[in-house]
């Protein structure tokens, strides 16, 4: 249901939720999330139209989270880069099974009102840091 694309989104994003105040390019973000370069400046572009990042141009340029993380939720990264986010859509047969297809839609879209901020938490959560004393 949810396409490469939006995935790939969402890497990339977390990344940049992981330090929301560096700018980051193109080519640091396809290196560390393993996006292809050409693919994620295409994802980018829809991104900073739908005004989730923006981009600074110039030797120091690159890009940043257009709004906070706790603002911007799964779902809002999933409406802008897929076609459609429903089940109900098209052919539903009668009443009883177009009921049920909202109800799964209903609960998909439930399931999307992650924030950026908590999957960044979570991230950080369950990274693994090592000390060593000497």
């Amino acid at each position: 249901m949810m396409s490469i694309k939006t995935k790939y989104a969402l890497a990339v994003l977390v990344r940049m939720g992981l330090d929301e105040a560096q700018s980051l390019t193109i080519k640091q973000l396809s290196e560390t999330c393993d996006v292809p370069k050409k693919y994620l400046e295409q994802i980018l572009s829809v991104l900073r139209k739908e005004a989730i990042v923006q981009s600074t141009r110039g030797s120091q340029g690159g890009y940043t989270l257009a709004r906070s993380a706790k603002s911007i939720t799964v779902l809002d990264v999933a409406k802008c880069l897929e076609q459609t986010l429903s089940f109900a859509n098209g052919y539903n047969g009668d009443e009883i099974l177009g009921a049920f297809w909202d109800s799964v839609d209903a609960q998909f879209h439930t399931s999307l009102a992650v924030s950026l901020d908590e999957l960044v938490y979570n991230k950080l959560k369950t990274k693994k840091v090592l000390s060593y004393t000497i």
